[in-house]
């Protein structure tokens, strides 16, 4: 599946993404609109620009569950996410500074690819790629969800 840029997207794009999302205050649990963790903006962004209604896995915004939980959604073998080689528009982006997965973001399509995700203790920040990895996060997989 690939996404076309549709009216509602290109609106996103155009108005609502970084300047709406951007600085916008990290609160675990919280899926918007107005406070975000990391799995909760890209519950958001999913649901306001796809129409995809994302599940709220139970555990996500535990510090202790949250990496086995996401490790175990993203890879188990039914999985509702397919793992991709390279980023595109509107991947979710699982990331860690470390082996374990413990964090996500959602890839727009702003200035050629930029991740939006809530940081614990700060904000929704939006970062590139290469600058993901300048700031630690070494570990990434992009992530399609199969089920729309």
């Amino acid at each position: 599946m690939s996404y076309v840029m549709t009216t509602r997207r290109l609106k996103f794009i155009n108005m609502t993404s970084l300047d709406q999302l951007v600085g916008k205050p990290y609160e675990s649990g919280a899926h918007g609109p107005d406070k975000f963790d990391c799995w909760g903006l890209c519950v958001y962004i999913y649901k306001e620009v796809l129409g995809i209604d994302l599940p709220h896995y139970f555990g996500f915004e535990s510090k202790q569950r949250y990496p086995k939980k996401m490790s175990h959604e993203i890879f188990k073998e039914d999985s509702d996410w397919q793992i991709i080689d390279k980023p595109e528009p509107f991947c979710c982006i699982a990331m860690s500074r470390t082996k374990v997965i413990n964090h996500v973001g959602i890839l727009v399509p702003e200035a050629g690819g930029i991740c939006l995700h809530a940081v614990e203790n700060d904000s929704v920040l939006a970062q590139t790629i290469p600058r993901l990895r300048l700031s630690g996060f070494t570990n990434m997989v992009f992530l399609r969800w199969k089920n729309d």
